[in-house]
């Protein structure tokens, strides 16, 4: 960058084609989220107020962070936070980075008791990351009481946080733990979700360096097919769902059949594979 004045509308108009360069998929937002958080404004003031100065200091500041994302170290990463549904979550490296799709799971658990007429009293997300499934739905059903389990420490760090921000800490428990082994004895749950690590050992090579390099291979490793994980939950929630209790857990784009299978297998009724806003299989769930 040179010495001359640059305005919001400039330096946004340069920042999209230098993260372009870097094969960075959204340079555009991407500057301009990060603009925003470099000036301490919302992101609509940068529309507002195009012709804004940067102050040196705040020019400092921006170069920083975008040789940051040039890098490929994820937006939310860098700014600490990411949307999901109305909030915006606290997310920290070591942390799976909520995603869009993950509101579909959220959306299916919610309407499948709207239909039928009903609400969960109890309810445990087993891999919680930054917390944004259970915390959603606490938030939903408002009478219910929750349990939260992650094996990584940091993940529950982070979910504890998001769970005091949001109010909801009162009405939940967490536990570092595999899945539900840590989860008292003879505990049962009305609904039971699960965003697991479904990303096959050949495809993890594959995936962008804003993910691969960044975000936890813990919360992402499926294991040589991508079921791992499956194979472990989906027992153990049969042993912890109540009678007519749910489970719901995300799926990678291309394993709707076989977590359908399995969960036909294990006794449960009811199974239904739900697409996506791509019109991919993104949710299997069914009910004990």
């Amino acid at each position: 960058m040179s010495t001359e004045i640059w305005t919001v509308r400039s330096i946004l108009q340069w920042t999209a084609q230098w993260l372009g360069k870097y094969d960075v998929d959204s340079p555009r937002l991407d500057g301009e989220l990060l603009l925003a958080y470099a000036l301490k404004v919302e992101r609509i003031q940068l529309f507002l107020d195009p012709d804004r100065p940067l102050i040196p200091e705040e020019l400092s500041q921006f170069k920083a962070l975008i040789k940051r994302r040039a890098a490929r170290e994820p937006v939310a990463y860098i700014l600490g936070e990411r949307a999901f549904l109305h909030w915006n979550l606290k997310v920290t490296p070591g942390v799976l980075i909520p995603r869009p799709e993950t509101e579909h799971l959220v959306q299916s658990c919610i309407e499948h008791f709207a239909q039928a007429e009903r609400s969960p009293e109890s309810i445990l997300d087993m891999g919680v990351g930054s917390g944004a499934i259970i915390l959603a739905l606490m938030d939903h059903f408002s009478e219910a009481r929750g349990v939260g389990v992650d094996i990584s420490p940091d993940a529950l760090a982070c979910a504890r946080v998001n769970g005091e921000r949001l109010g909801l800490n009162g009405r939940m428990r967490w536990f570092e733990s595999d899945y539900g082994a840590a989860v008292p004895a003879g505990e049962r749950f009305d609904l039971i979700t699960s965003n697991p690590p479904y990303i096959s050992k050949a495809d993890l090579a594959e995936l962008e360096p804003d993910v691969r390099d960044w975000e936890p291979t813990l919360a992402l490793d499926g294991g040589e097919d991508g079921l791992d994980a499956y194979r472990v939950l989906i027992p153990q929630a049969v042993e912890r769902l109540n009678s007519a209790g749910l489970l719901a857990v995300e799926i990678g784009y291309d394993q709707g059949e076989a977590v359908f299978g399995m969960m036909q297998g294990a006794g449960l009724k009811g199974v239904r594979v739900i697409k996506d806003y791509s019109e991919h299989d993104r949710v299997v769930m069914a009910f004990l």
